[in-house]
């Protein structure tokens, strides 16, 4: 039998899309650009288009924009928390974007004077040694079963899980008293 899983890994210097607005990650839909020249461009981003990493996203909204010859464009913050829009141009109008997914990506701006705007913070999902067991499985505390972990030393180890666990803080508790793991 195969078991295949979603994409785990965005990777460097990025983050999957899902992990976005405190893991409530973003719907396909609509976003509207309009740049100072006054050129408005609507996107309509598929699932797959805002399944992957964010800079991924960029990319693809950049790409479509500038197809369309908009001046509009997007990029990460100088916090790395959020997005940033840039008109490239020479317009001399305000910049407007608007749409669910500007909201959700929180960049919905309207009548912009300047060649930039940042967005807000896009609340990338935080866990903790609090956090619940249950928010890994759909509502449902993880099971049991085996994993397999390997530390920060390259060292690997099959571990048999036989009782559930309240928060994240018992669950690291139970692997560092496994013999050679160290989390």
């Amino acid at each position: 039998a195969t078991l295949e899983g979603d994409r785990l890994l965005a990777g460097i210097n990025t983050v999957l899309t899902r992990n976005l607005n405190g893991g409530a990650g973003l719907t396909s839909g609509e976003i509207a650009f309009t740049d100072r020249n006054g050129l408005t461009t609507a996107l309509n981003l598929t699932a797959d288009d805002v399944g992957g990493s964010l800079d991924e996203l960029v990319n693809t909204i950049n790409d479509q924009l500038a197809a369309a010859g908009n001046t509009l464009a997007l990029s990460t913050n100088s916090s790395g928390n959020g997005l940033r829009i840039t008109d490239n141009g020479t317009g001399t109008g305000n910049f407007t974007v608007s749409g669910k997914l500007a909201d959700e990506l929180q960049i919905a701006v309207s009548n912009v004077a300047s060649n930039t705007a940042n967005g807000t913070n896009l609340q990338k999902k935080w866990v903790g040694l609090g956090t619940s067991m249950n928010v890994f499985n759909n509502g449902d505390s993880p099971g049991s079963g085996t994993i397999r972990i390997t530390d920060g030393t390259g060292s690997t180890q099959e571990i048999d899980i036989s009782r559930e666990f309240e928060n994240v803080s018992d669950f690291l508790n139970f692997l560092n008293t496994r013999p050679n793991i160290d989390i």
